[in-house]
């Protein structure tokens, strides 16, 4: 008998690996740092993750009936709670009141009252789960009703109290092994160097307990990176909002890695205006290889004014200057579609790509996600039912996230048209002379640079013919 079965929600259920999002790039971290705060307090503990696993609702049944928990906990996006809800009613049909249900995550931050509408589940943590969850599991093992429903997660204010992530309970070959010459590579570790965002962005769907950002020390990174590095080939993904947030403790990070002769290779994602000089030579000469930029609109009016960016064009093209100067990949992300956009300001982002030069561009429709500004808005515009989440849950959207769930269209434009934009943006970045001159060169320059460049090759035919990549969720 296991105490707890934490279970991670895909958009759908199916045989193969996950293609769509990210959910077989990297294991869900907070879940695994859940499942290894259990195990400190004396739990046992499974995880499921059938996104990366390939598994059928009837084959999660199977293995609970094997494993007997006293309580399972999903962890849902907004595009996992359709199959939230589906394995929900299928542990209450199978195993009754024996089994406890609760969920977490961030869809639950955002709407915790999911819970009062589907009485499936038996509570909800929001926020920190690993301090609060341990507590109700203790209750349950003990025999004692939950007093209420909705528990507000116990903030976890030192994160170097946590125990490493429970990343044993999983199989990290399920998780993107890239396809490249001689082989499969292994795949790379995500690494939680923080937890919170400061900036309140329109079309971000986090609540507002993760305005407070809380770091890891870096011994305390780099102790975790150095114990698994083996079984990731030494390479390393940070899952932070923003990996440069405080200047100080990134600086302390790369003399940590500096310190100790850590050959690892690394990357994260940032905002333009938290970089200079100094700092990106102090990160590529510790292993970092690209850094990721949530730049989302070419137009001013649109990045800073509606989305609420407040980022120049002269610090977006500084960044992108001294990433490339200390070779480190420079990539963007853009996203189009915004609240009082116009096609003549859309343009601007599906033309940013040859106006700032950076290495890579990735193009998204934006979605009105619950708990963001465009999902208020969409909401008050008609465009969306103020009960879309639960007509998705329910399946009345059909399953699957993708295809199902709304995009937000501006006033004068339609849904095709954002398609036919994104297709541009791509084909017109991609395909300019200037781009493909430039990788060239840096082929004979870097080697590193060919080899990641030839792993993309079919991401990128796929994505001038389609407009999207294979994975992308919108």
């Amino acid at each position: 008998m296991t105490d707890v079965v934490l279970i991670t929600c895909p958009m759908v259920f199916s045989k193969e690996r996950a293609k769509i999002g990210d959910e077989s790039t990297n294991p869900w971290m907070g879940v695994l740092y859940v499942a290894a705060y259990l195990e400190k307090e004396g739990f046992s503990v499974k995880v499921y993750d059938p996104g990366a696993e390939g598994l059928l609702l009837n084959e999660i049944i199977g293995r609970l009936k094997k494993d007997r928990p006293k309580v399972v906990g999903f962890s849902a996006l907004t595009s996992g709670l359709r199959t939230a809800l589906q394995m929900a009613q299928e542990i209450k049909s199978n195993f009754a009141n024996k089994v406890v249900v609760g969920i977490g995550g961030s869809h639950i931050n955002v709407d915790p009252g999911f819970v009062n509408r589907h009485p499936q589940f038996d509570f909800a943590v929001v926020g920190d789960g690993e301090i609060t969850l341990s507590k109700i599991v203790k209750k349950v093992m003990e025999g004692r009703k939950l007093n209420q429903k909705i528990f507000v997660g116990e903030m976890v204010q030192n994160l170097d109290d946590l125990p490493f992530p429970a990343r044993h309970l999983i199989n990290i070959k399920n998780y993107f092994p890239r396809e490249k010459p001689g082989g499969k590579e292994k795949p790379t570790a995500a690494i939680v160097g923080s937890r919170g965002c400061p900036y309140n962005c329109c079309f971000c769907s986090r609540s507002k307990s993760w305005r407070q950002v809380r770091f890891r020390s870096a011994k305390n990174i780099v102790d975790e990176m150095e114990e698994i590095a083996s079984d990731y080939d030494g390479k390393f993904s940070f899952t932070d909002d923003a990996i440069t947030l405080n200047r100080e403790v990134t600086l302390e990070l790369c003399e940590e890695l500096r310190k100790r002769n850590c050959h690892f290779h690394w990357l994260g994602m940032t905002r333009a205006d938290l970089l200079d000089e100094e700092l990106i030579s102090k990160m590529k000469e510790a292993g970092c290889e690209e850094l990721f930029f949530g730049v989302e609109s070419g137009n001013l009016r649109v990045r800073n004014q509606i989305i609420g960016k407040n980022l120049t064009d002269e610090e977006i093209k500084k960044a992108i200057f001294f990433c490339q100067k200390h070779k480190i990949r420079a990539s963007v992300f853009l996203m189009l579609g915004f609240p009082t956009e116009t096609k003549k300001e859309l343009a601007e982002t599906v033309n940013f790509g040859l106006k700032f030069q950076p290495d890579f561009i990735g193009v998204h429709q934006t979605l009105p996600l619950p708990g963001s500004e465009v999902f208020k808005i969409a909401v008050k515009e008609g465009q969306i039912f103020a009960d879309l989440i639960d007509q998705y849950a329910e399946g009345k959207l059909g399953d699957g996230f993708v295809g199902n769930w709304p995009v937000y269209v501006p006033a004068g434009m339609t849904k095709e048209y954002l398609l036919e934009a994104k297709k541009r943006a791509y084909r017109r970045f991609y395909l300019n002379p200037r781009w493909i001159l430039r990788r060239f060169k840096l082929w004979f320059i870097d080697k590193n640079a060919f080899t990641h460049d030839f792993s993309l090759i079919k991401t990128g035919i796929y994505v001038l013919i389609f407009g999207r990549s294979q994975n992308a969720v919108a």
